[in-house]
């Protein structure tokens, strides 16, 4: 959030499903007297309008945990929900993707406002979801130029091999 922010984003639309990660934004605005350009909102992106399980890890954990769909407490909403709630623009608008595990459903089934954006950065996590990065890749090469950062993410982060975990930018 802060990096957009330094990047000259007028504002950020900070989504945090973990009811502790949430806390801990608040308090990161407020200590960035950032209030005016930050919306924080306490749901969980996904492909449609349901609730998610939040397992019950500290905050620490959150990085690595993927809250599954169910009858749980936090409300998902989906990435046509935030534009229009938010009346986000096609021309200035970015994505930082960071669920844990559904990067994939939400480009690959979401595609049409997954297209909406003018740049996506997200982490991807193949271990989890068993489906070939390549497959996610080509897709949004119809659209973005895409261009994989994972070996300085891995080697800053000491995460998992490169081909189930890694970040992604990708550009019109």
């Amino acid at each position: 959030m802060i990096y957009f922010i330094k990047r000259g984003a007028k504002e950020v639309i900070a989504v945090e499903s973990h009811p502790g990660a949430y806390q801990e934004l608040l308090e990161n605005v407020k200590l960035n007297g950032v209030e005016d350009r930050v919306i924080p909102i306490n749901v969980y992106s996904f492909i449609k309008s349901t609730f998610i399980n939040i397992k019950n890890v500290d905050i620490s954990s959150t990085v690595g945990t993927y809250h599954e769909p169910g009858e749980g407490s936090i409300q998902a909403i989906t990435l046509e929900e935030l534009v229009k709630d938010f009346e986000l623009e096609p021309s200035d608008t970015i994505l930082k993707l960071g669920c844990e595990g559904c990067e994939f459903d939400v480009i690959i089934n979401d595609y049409e406002h997954i297209r909406f954006f003018k740049e996506i950065y997200f982490e991807y996590h193949s271990d989890r979801i068993k489906i070939p990065l390549g497959a996610l890749l080509s897709l949004l090469s119809k659209d973005f130029e895409c261009k994989n950062k994972t070996e300085k993410y891995i080697l800053r982060h000491n995460k998992i091999s490169e081909g189930e975990l890694g970040l992604i930018l990708c550009m019109r």
